[in-house]
């Protein structure tokens, strides 16, 4: 991975030092010249971003410029959460060379490096061309408003400087400077799910490791409970990887997942208005298969994790029973119950089921996105008023209320499932009856708040509370539409609720 985080060093998002050598080299310091490289590009993208919201609220609430705001919100939070995993990183890769070292090479044929180059490479590369094509795009459309003596230097107004054309006088150099500012956020857009594949890449590759040697051990039939052990703590230390994995990118993971659906849904939404232009179409069905691709890619590569993880079970079940011990029992209980996966934030696991979830949430939210906002798909304007952005911030409150008493509820339930990862690794000269028992206690007795049994709060209900929330929106927007079909008898009416003269 060398190749990539010296990509991100050069683009200010990894202010590390030692990453062209070993693990104990790494080191992180605030007051290195590359962090301060890195926090000036960082305040600069944040005074970038704060005009482009300033413009959401108070000049333009159109979807449109709401894109343009949560295109640079995202290169803000994705540059905190590069900085926040470039601190954890020695740590990090220290115990994942210490897990290398622990398994060795058995089992590995392929050339991860190479693989790993390829995919962050093709990765970048589609993404420069998509936003190379936008950009020649504004430039053909700015070239045909104006005359030819004014319209080139109207066109680098536009593309490089429009968000300041109306605070300060243009100069050329202020706007390739703000240029690279939207290079750098469409490099971090693209780059954070190109990150999330080489990880999970190269940890899917430990943990087929691990199935090839349990293979081989259950295929030979030999009762080596030293073996086994070995096996298991391995699989132990494989556990506590993945987990530092999941503690340490859960937030990237989220916002590279939030980021795509929201665009997406975007891209869907602009592609159903009538496109004139040959090159706009273009970029609409080159943009949406770049989205496509990287939601594929992110999900697809996280859950190869639990497809390798999925093939130990019924491993440790197919070994004979000459061979089967305490050890192989203690191994089957882990692998139950400390189950390697990609989580995010524990809202949901990153599998292949996961995709058609996401299909089905699309699905959901287009058609939401269709009814509130039919107006605008027949032209490039949005229906917008004071009552949409009170209904706004009143739903804010309301989701807020919402996530704070799930998560802070749900903290219980997370506390509880940690302690089985303990208890399982307790060495089995240790081991007796009475963590035995614990064992089982912990595993059918859960310590978590209850709706009234009606079900456990947990993280992933706020999933479930979403789903339902949008299915109810979109069953109340149509009973609207067919009893009310003219809403705009409202305005007609004066304030003691009479009709006009």
């Amino acid at each position: 991975m060398k190749f990539s985080l010296n990509l991100l060093k050069i683009f200010g998002f990894f202010p590390l030092y030692g990453i062209c050598k070993s693990s104990n080299t790494l080191k992180f310091s605030w007051l290195s010249l590359r962090t301060l490289y890195s926090l000036f590009w960082f305040i600069c993208l944040c005074l970038y971003s704060s005009i482009e919201i300033y413009k959401v609220f108070f000049v333009d609430q159109s979807m449109k410029q709401t894109s343009v705001a949560a295109f640079y919100i995202s290169g803000i939070l994705c540059h905190i959460l590069f900085i926040k995993l470039a601190r954890n990183w020695p740590k990090l890769m220290n115990e994942w060379h210490n897990t290398e070292e622990t398994m060795g090479i058995t089992g590995i044929t392929i050339n991860l490096r190479k693989k790993l180059q390829i995919l962050s490479t093709t990765f970048i590369f589609l993404a420069a061309a998509e936003h190379i094509l936008i950009k020649w795009y504004i430039f053909r459309e700015i070239a045909r408003k104006y005359d030819s003596a004014l319209w080139t230097k109207q066109a680098l107004v536009y593309m490089h400087y429009y968000t300041f054309c109306h605070i300060t006088q243009y100069s050329l150099w202020k706007g390739i400077f703000f240029q690279i500012i939207t290079i750098r956020s469409t490099f971090s857009w693209t780059f954070i799910d190109v990150f999330i594949m080489l990880v999970t890449t190269a940890f899917a590759l430990r943990v087929k490791q691990f199935t090839f040697k349990v293979e081989i051990l259950a295929k030979s039939k030999a009762n080596n409970i030293k073996l086994w052990k070995k096996l298991r703590q391995e699989y132990y230390q494989l556990y506590q990887l993945c987990c530092l994995l999941n503690n340490k990118l859960t937030y990237i993971i989220f916002l590279s997942y939030g980021t795509n659906m929201y665009f997406i849904l975007m891209q869907l939404f602009g592609s159903m208005k009538h496109l004139t232009s040959t090159l706009r179409k273009v970029y609409y069905y080159m943009s949406f298969f770049l989205l496509i691709a990287r939601l594929l890619g992110v999900t697809l590569f996280g859950a190869s994790v639990s497809n390798e993880s999925g093939k130990i079970l019924p491993l440790l079940f197919s070994v004979p029973s000459p061979s089967y011990n305490k050890e192989v029992e203690r191994l089957i209980d882990q692998v139950t119950k400390n189950e390697i996966v990609i989580s995010v934030m524990n809202f949901f696991k990153v599998n292949k089921a996961l995709l058609f979830k996401f299909t089905g949430v699309l699905v959901t939210y287009e058609l939401a996105l269709m009814q509130f906002n039919t107006y605008s798909l027949n032209t490039d304007e949005t229906v917008e008023d004071d009552r949409c952005w009170l209904f706004t911030n009143t739903n804010a409150v309301i989701v807020t209320k919402i996530l704070s008493i799930s998560f802070y509820a749900a903290a219980l339930y997370e506390e509880h499932s940690k302690i089985q990862a303990y208890i399982l690794s307790v060495p089995l000269s240790l081991y007796n009856l009475e963590i035995c028992r614990l064992t089982n206690q912990v595993l059918y007795v859960e310590i978590a708040i209850t709706g009234s049994r009606f079900f456990t709060v947990r993280k992933r209900t706020v999933l479930t509370i979403a789903g339902f929330v949008a299915t109810y929106q979109l069953v109340l927007k149509h009973l609207n539409t067919q009893i009310i079909p003219n809403f705009n008898v409202v305005s007609n009416t004066n304030k003691t609720g009479y009709p006009k003269n």
